[in-house]
């Protein structure tokens, strides 16, 4: 029996079994006894945070113990200003914690051991369970993959600014590449696998990537879907604009497809970069770019939307 919106809207999905056992509410009762403030509820948490921006952000920073280096104001601070102008408009886009300089993957890598930190699970094809793979990987395999993938991306040239692209799937390889593209500092654009040739080539050619990722194909709603002829009309295409890409590399995402021609394998780009478990990460100014994303274009041309470091 379907239900009306009246009786939908308000209902509660879910809530802890006791709040004060919750990270949230600690972190309100920690603000509140620091700042000698009276939070009773999240909502007077909420407001408190609207109304003091740079003291909520700052708090915020160390309770996630933001990994990061750059100022120190030799009591613990590693940047000089959380936000110049607590009343900045939201465009053009105001500067947050001037000073302070760190590194996106550096933070999401910093946990390591045996526990499982990523699990890839594909559609089976038309055959059944039988031809589904599901990949699972554990922190410290995460964090080896995504060093030798910065370490082959530098020997390609790769450095902090460049733009790196993937036309490919929602995949560990696809993470593990945007991984290792942050560690160096360069910017990551994705576009999805499912995109046509046209959609992708006006992202591509608004950043101008030196090497993109893709994918041998995709299996959607029980088929295989090769991928190759539509990457090949975006090669096609960046050619036309007067870009060459400097590297190509292709994942083997379906399997036993043809791979396509003068594209580095995912398996053997990671072989070039073998080596220890040690990742050089770049230290970022907050503010610079970290990827692209896009609007959808729907009225006019896709426009560019950067998103800093955090």
């Amino acid at each position: 029996m379907a239900c009306s919106a009246s009786n939908v809207q308000g209902r509660i999905v879910w809530e802890p079994e006791r709040v004060e056992a919750t990270r949230m509410d600690g972190f309100r009762r920690h603000v509140a006894q620091k700042r000698n403030l009276r939070l009773d509820d999240y909502d007077a948490l909420w407001h408190w945070s609207v109304t003091h921006p740079c003291e909520f952000w700052a708090d915020v920073w160390d309770e996630v113990d933001i990994i990061s280096s750059g100022h120190d104001d030799g009591k613990g601070a590693r940047w000089e200003s959380v936000l110049r102008d607590a009343k900045a408009p939201i465009y053009p886009p105001p500067r947050w914690f001037e000073g302070a300089r760190l590194n996106f993957a550096e933070n999401l890598l910093r946990h390591r051991g045996d526990s499982i930190a990523l699990i890839e699970v594909c559609e089976p094809s038309a055959g059944g369970e039988g031809s589904r793979k599901d990949v699972l990987l554990t922190h410290d395999q995460v964090f080896q993959q995504v060093a030798d993938c910065a370490r082959s991306l530098r020997k390609s040239g790769v450095q902090k600014g460049d733009f790196v692209a993937a036309y490919a799937p929602n995949c560990i390889a696809t993470i593990v590449a945007f991984l290792a593209c942050s560690s160096i500092g360069a910017v990551w654009i994705s576009c999805a696998a499912d995109f046509g040739p046209e959609g992708v080539l006006e992202r591509l050619n608004a950043v101008r990537p030196k090497v993109l990722f893709t994918c041998d194909g995709v299996r959607y709603n029980g088929r295989i879907h090769a991928h190759a002829e539509k990457v090949k009309q975006v090669l096609t295409g960046l050619q036309q604009s007067g870009l060459k890409l400097d590297l190509l590399v292709e994942v083997d995402y379906v399997g036993g497809l043809q791979p396509l021609p003068d594209a580095t394998q995912w398996k053997e780009f990671l072989r070039n970069g073998v080596g220890g478990a040690h990742i050089a990460f770049e230290q970022q100014d907050f503010n610079d770019p970290c990827w692209v994303l896009f609007s959808s274009g729907t009225t006019g041309q896709h426009t560019r939307c950067y998103h800093d470091t955090f």
